[in-house]
C-alpha cells in the first residue's frame, strides 16, 4: 500500500494537523516513479505512437494532423515544421524497407487512370536492372545513376514524379541475384521517397530465348513471392506484373496467358493487399491497323471478378500503330496507364506518330492518361538529348505539365 493510500485512511486530530500536512507533502513527492524523479523526457507518448501509425496500418499515409505531432514544441512560423520525414527508414529484419510507409500516399485510380496522392498524372522514365547481356552499358549506367543525387534532381527539374525499374531475375549467368535486386530496389525506393517520387517495379524479361513466350511462370512466382511482401507497405511503390507478356498484339493472347496473369495477380494481391498492380501490359495496342477482336478491352474484361479495379490498371505500350482509339475505348471501361512509348516519332521503328503527334505524350496529356517513357531516362545520352527534346515539344505546343513531388 502506498504512503498516499495509508495517510488517506488516517483521520487526524486538529492538534496534529501541521505534522500531518508535512507528512502528506512528503508522501506525494516520495510516491513518484523513478523515471519521473530523474527527469523523464517531456515528449508526448501520443506523438511517439502516432509516428509509427503508417506502418502499423499497412502503410497508409498519416493524416496531416497526425504527422505533425512528432515534435513537442511548435517550430517558429517563419520556418514551418515539415509534415513528413525525408530520413530513410531503418531496415527491417524481414526485408529492407518493408516497414516504412513513405512520404507519398499511394497512387489512386481516378478518371480511369493512375494518379498520385494529389490527383496528378504519373509521369515517369525507365531504369534498367537486367542481366548484362541485355545491354551492358545501359545496365551499368542505370545501376550507378539510380543511387546518385544528380539523377533524381534531373527528374525533378523536368517535373517527372516517378521511375519504372525494369528488373529480371534468374534468367542468365550474369543476372542479378535476388539479394542484389532487393538491395538495389531498397536504395532506389529510399531515394525516390526522399524526393517525393514513385517507383514502379516492373518484371521485365531480357532473354532472347523468351522471344516466343516472353515469360516463365516459375520465375514470376519466385520473383513476386519475395518482392510483393517486401515493399507492400511502401506507399510510393506500385507493381507492374510483367512487361509485354505476349508477343506482340492482343490477338496473340491465349487462354493460358490470361490464366497465368490471374495466378500471379492473386499471388501479388495476397502478399500486398493495398499496392497498385498493373496487369497485361500490352506490347502493341491493336491488331495490325484496326481494333479487331480480340481487343485490349475484351481481354481486360476477362479479369472482372478477379481483380480489384480500384487498385489495378491495364498497362499498354504505344508502339507500331498510329491511332489512339484502342486505348481510348479501353479507358472508357477500365483504368489504364501507358508503361512504355518512345519518341520523338520517326527516330526508331517503334516510335510511330499517334494521332499525328510528334511525341505521344501530347496525346496522353490531352486524354488524361499517366505515362512512362522508355527512352527519356535510361542513359545519360537520353537524359541529355531526348528528355530536353520532349520538354521543348511540350513547351512549344502548350502541353507542358506542372511539377508534383508531394514535398
Amino acid at each position: 500500500m502506498s504512503n498516499t493510500a495509508h495517510y488517506g485512511h488516517f483521520r487526524p486530530r486538529a492538534a496534529y494537523l501541521p505534522v500531518l500536512l508535512f507528512a502528506l507533502l512528503f508522501a506525494a513527492v516520495g510516491c513518484q516513479s523513478p523515471a519521473t524523479q530523474v527527469g523523464q523526457p517531456s515528449g508526448s507518448p501520443t506523438a511517439t505512437s502516432t509516428a509509427g501509425q503508417g506502418a502499423a496500418n499497412g502503410g497508409t499515409q498519416p493524416s496531416a494532423s497526425s504527422a505533425a505531432t512528432g515534435t513537442a514544441t511548435a517550430a517558429p512560423s517563419a520556418v514551418p515544421a515539415p509534415t513528413v520525414s525525408t530520413t530513410p527508414a531503418a531496415s527491417s529484419s524481414a526485408g529492407g524497407s518493408a516497414g516504412a510507409a513513405g512520404a507519398r500516399g499511394r497512387v489512386q485510380v481516378r478518371n480511369n487512370t493512375v494518379v498520385t496522392d494529389q490527383g496528378t498524372l504519373l509521369r515517369a522514365g525507365t531504369l534498367w536492372y537486367l542481366n548484362y547481356s541485355s545491354g551492358a552499358s545501359q545496365v551499368l549506367w542505370a545501376r550507378e545513376a539510380a543511387t546518385s543525387e544528380a539523377f533524381w534532381t534531373t527528374l525533378k527539374a523536368n517535373n517527372l514524379n516517378g521511375v519504372r525499374v525494369a528488373v529480371a531475375y534468374n534468367e542468365a549467368s550474369d543476372s542479378p541475384t535476388m539479394a542484389q535486386i532487393t538491395s538495389y530496389l531498397d536504395k532506389i525506393i529510399e531515394k525516390a521517397d526522399a524526393h517525393g517520387m514513385y517507383v514502379m517495379i516492373d518484371y521485365h524479361s531480357a532473354l532472347a530465348a523468351d522471344a516466343d513466350q516472353q515469360y516463365t511462370i516459375a520465375r514470376l512466382r519466385d520473383f513476386w513471392g519475395v518482392i510483393a511482401p517486401r515493399y507492400a507497405n511502401r506507399t510510393n511503390v506500385l507493381y507492374e506484373l510483367y512487361n509485354e507478356p505476349v508477343t506482340w498484339r492482343p490477338a496473340d493472347y491465349t487462354a493460358q496467358n490470361i490464366a497465368d496473369q490471374k495466378e500471379i495477380y492473386r499471388l501479388i494481391r495476397a502478399k500486398a493487399p493495398e499496392t497498385h498492380i498493373i496487369i497485361l501490359s500490352f506490347a502493341v495496342p491493336a491488331n495490325y491497323g484496326g481494333d479487331s477482336a480480340p481487343t485490349m478491352l475484351s481481354i481486360a474484361s476477362q479479369f472482372d471478378g478477379v481483380v480489384d479495379w480500384s487498385k489495378t490498371s491495364v498497362g499498354f505500350h504505344a508502339y507500331w500503330e498510329t491511332s489512339s482509339q484502342p486505348w481510348v475505348r479501353l479507358k472508357a471501361s477500365y483504368p489504364v496507364i501507358s508503361t512504355e512509348f518512345m519518341g520523338p516519332a520517326g527516330t526508331v521503328a517503334e516510335a510511330t506518330s499517334f494521332d499525328g503527334s510528334r511525341w505521344t505524350t501530347q496525346v496522353f496529356e490531352r486524354q488524361g492518361i499517366s505515362w512512362v517513357g522508355w527512352n527519356i531516362t535510361d542513359t545519360q545520352n537520353d537524359i541529355n538529348t531526348i528528355l530536353p527534346d520532349l520538354r521543348r515539344d511540350a513547351t512549344s505546343k502548350g502541353y507542358w505539365w506542372q511539377a508534383d513531388h508531394g514535398i
